[in-house]
């Protein structure tokens, strides 16, 4: 069942499609319970320190993108 676009905005990714935008606080979330240090997700994606927390202050757009960084947080 799809969600109407007025109602869309209230609620979550419907099951099955990609998110389109991870927001700054559920990187940091993310990055803590994976124990996912700036640092570390810089090296492993090899991004300047500055953009890891950019994204933790303003969040990250675009499914692909969002798909990137859930996977480098996660291992």
């Amino acid at each position: 069942m799809r969600l109407t676009t007025s109602s869309c905005h209230s609620a979550g990714p419907v099951a099955g499609e990609p998110e389109e935008r991870i927001s700054g606080a559920q990187i940091v979330r993310l990055m803590r319970q994976h124990h996912a240090t700036i640092r570390s997700l810089a090296a492993r994606m090899n991004i300047t320190l500055t953009r890891v927390r950019e994204v933790r202050a303003k969040g990250v757009q675009g499914a692909l993108n969002c798909q990137d960084w859930r996977e480098a947080i996660q291992g």
